[in-house]
């Protein structure tokens, strides 16, 4: 996809991280849209730092828009089993591998 595929982009800030969002409202023949993030390590949404998630037209609009999306689907994926042992090891610290790479969400 090309930059001028996407009509908004933003970042936010979430936990001390920021998270640069771009979305593209209407892809492959306005059937499908695209959101794509981007941060410096991981949040509840990425183990890596990247998303890309495409959805249905519409879908993120209905929800308030890719940062309103955004910032639902981090406030669900924050209360996860999977992210609060990913903060209770990056806390106490891992000897035994793990690490950032253990978060999979």
């Amino acid at each position: 996809m090309t930059d001028s595929d996407y009509t908004f982009s933003t970042t936010l800030q979430w936990a001390q991280l920021p998270i640069r969002i771009r979305f593209a409202p209407a892809k492959f023949g306005g059937v499908i849209s695209h959101l794509e993030l981007r941060s410096d390590g991981p949040n509840p949404i990425t183990s890596t730092g990247y998303r890309s998630h495409f959805v249905p037209c519409g879908t993120i609009e209905a929800e308030g828009g890719p940062e309103a999306f955004t910032r639902a689907w981090l406030a669900e994926a924050e209360a996860s089993e999977e992210w609060q042992e990913h903060l209770a090891r990056s806390r106490q610290g891992d000897l035994f591998g793990g690490g950032w790479n253990a978060f999979t969400p």
